[in-house]
Parts: structure tokens; C-alpha cells; sequence
């Protein structure tokens, strides 16, 4: 990674740009992470991993005077040095769906140390806050029925008692979903930045050529096998029934993109225009919301290689762009 001499106002521009970052992410990682990302790594590239991690440390302190709290550093801090010099180092060694992924587990680790932090210092424990939204979200559902005249006291009930449930065994999913969304947005945009600059590092391949590693296809067992057992113990809201569906929803993202990967390269061979192409893409992503027939798709293609694309490895060369 070369280094330039610093500019003062590209320096002082950058650093703007991570600051707003870092108090955005706070609240909005899917936000701040990419913004301070680009600016950081931009810096790391530009004038090395040292200027870069020194401007993510002092983009973090300036964050707890504007957000009234030093709590929030634990996650911001990590967040910025991973996202920013982190990436930049990471992608020119690593393939980009590599570096995602190591992202992810990073910022999912930092919202969960944030989390239990903040927990702490009211006097409450993680767990006893996760309960304590369930419950605030089934008050909320009976609140929300009595307002609107719902006369149907027990079926509103039994909704809160759903919701609340479902919320106690699915949290572990909204981490992971909120931190993949902000690595998948924060990742591309800094080997953008550095194959603008011209730096040697990899990009996310095309989406015809995306193939998820088969490892994914364990979890996916794991899952099904566990949420099986469930049934077959007849323990409906027991921690077999809860991982396993976490275990799935965390692979379904994946294998979502592994699908997607399978219609694109139909679309290539059938010759679909690109508009073409979009509206049948959102029309995918709109289905798999009722029924996961893309997700299926991929599964079938990690085991069957629909494409014949050759096996052993998801990022694109270094240096290589994005078709």
C-alpha cells in the first residue's frame, strides 16, 4: 500500500466525513460504517494504515461529547478501525466476500459488547433487557389492539404472546442481519475507492461468477436438523427450535445471493436486456420474502455447480473489477 504525502484539506475533509460517519453509526450503522469507511480507507490508501487508524481514534473520541456518552466508543472505535484501515489492508490480501464476512463477525462482536455495556451501567443485564423489549413489544401489540377497537381480546393476545416469543428467540438475527447490511455497503465502496486510486485490491465478483464456499451447506443442515428435533421432542419454543432457526436465517442471506447468481447467469445466456434484468431481479427478491424458492436454488446450486463455474474461492483477482 503506497503512501503519499497528506494534504491538510483532503485530510481535514476526510476526517469530517469519518466523524459524521462515526456519530451516524451509533444509531445507523448501515449509514455511518459506509460513509466513515469510505473516508477512512481513503486515507489508508492514500497516505497509510497508521494516518488512517489515528483518524478513526480521534473521529471516536469527538463522538462523546456530541453523543453525551462513552458508552457507545466500545462499538464505534472497533467499527471505524475495522471498516476503514481494516478493509483497506484486508482487501489487498483477501478476496472481498472474505473480507464481508470477517466484517460482519467484527461489528456483530462490537454491537454485542456495546449492548451488554450499556446494559451494565443501568444496572441490567443483556439478557434481562432482551426480555424486557419482549415484553414492551407484546404491551405495545395489546395497546396497539385496544386503540383500534379490536374486540377480539384473546386472538390480540395471542399475537402479542407470538410476536414477543418470536422476538426472544430471533434477536440473534437482527445483529447479524444489521451488521451484514452494513459490511455489504461499506466493503464494496472501499475497493472502489482503492482501485480508483490504483491500488492492487479485490473486488466483489460478478454476480453471475458469485459462489458461496460449501461450508455454508453445514449450517444449513444444522438448522434443519435442529428445528426436526424440535418438532419431534415437541418443544416448540425450546433453544433447539430457537438456533435452528437462527442457524437458517443466517444462511439465507447467502444462499439468497448464490441463487441470484443462477438467474443472472440465466439472463446473460437468454440474452435479457437490463431493464429487463432489474424488474426480474426485484421480482426474485420480492418472492423470497413469501417463499424462499431463490434461497432453495442456491442450496441446490452450492451441491450441484448449475453454472460450472470452477470451485475454490468467491473473490475476484486483486485489482480486478466488478463486470
Amino acid at each position: 500500500m503506497s503512501t503519499r504525502p497528506l494534504n491538510i484539506r483532503d485530510a481535514v475533509i476526510a476526517g469530517l466525513a469519518a466523524v459524521a460517519g462515526a456519530v451516524l453509526a451509533a444509531d445507523l450503522p448501515f449509514i455511518g460504517l459506509p460513509l466513515a469507511g469510505a473516508a477512512l480507507g481513503w486515507l489508508a490508501f492514500r497516505n497509510g494504515p497508521v494516518v488512517s487508524s489515528a483518524a478513526a481514534v480521534v473521529a471516536t473520541a469527538i463522538t462523546i461529547p456530541v453523543l453525551g456518552s462513552v458508552v457507545p466508543v466500545v462499538f464505534i472505535g472497533p467499527a471505524l478501525l475495522a471498516v476503514g484501515p481494516g478493509s483497506a489492508w484486508a482487501l489487498s490480501r483477501w478476496s472481498a466476500t472474505r473480507v464481508i464476512a470477517v466484517l460482519t463477525v467484527v461489528l456483530v462482536a462490537a454491537a454485542l459488547a456495546f449492548d451488554a455495556t450499556a446494559a451494565a451501567t443501568q444496572g441490567s443485564s443483556f439478557v434481562a433487557v432482551r426480555a424486557n423489549e419482549a415484553k414492551t413489544l407484546h404491551e405495545l401489540v395489546i395497546k396497539s389492539g385496544a386503540q383500534s377497537g379490536q374486540t377480539d381480546v384473546e386472538t390480540v393476545g395471542q399475537l402479542a404472546d407470538q410476536l414477543s416469543q418470536a422476538w426472544l428467540m430471533l434477536w440473534p438475527s437482527m445483529y447479524l442481519y444489521v451488521s451484514g447490511l452494513a459490511a455489504v455497503l461499506s466493503v464494496p465502496l472501499v475497493s472502489r475507492i482503492g482501485r480508483s486510486i490504483g491500488e492492487p485490491v479485490s473486488a466483489l465478483p460478478p454476480l453471475t461468477e458469485f459462489d458461496m464456499s460449501l461450508h455454508v451447506v453445514w449450517p444449513t443442515i444444522a438448522g434443519l436438523a435442529l428445528l426436526a428435533a424440535s418438532a419431534y421432542l415437541r418443544q416448540p419454543n425450546g433453544w433447539m427450535q430457537a438456533t435452528g432457526l437462527n442457524l437458517l436465517l443466517f444462511v439465507r442471506p447467502l444462499l439468497f445471493f448464490q441463487g441470484l447468481g443462477d438467474f443472472a447467469a440465466l439472463y446473460r445466456k437468454a440474452g435479457v436486456g437490463r431493464f429487463s434484468r432489474s424488474f426480474g431481479f426485484a421480482f426474485l427478491a420480492l418472492s423470497e420474502f413469501a417463499v424462499p424458492s431463490v434461497s432453495i436454488v442456491g442450496l441446490v446450486d452450492i451441491f450441484a455447480n448449475l453454472r460450472k463455474l470452477p470451485r475454490g474461492g468467491t473473490g475476484a483477482p486483486a485489482g480486478a473489477a466488478p463486470a
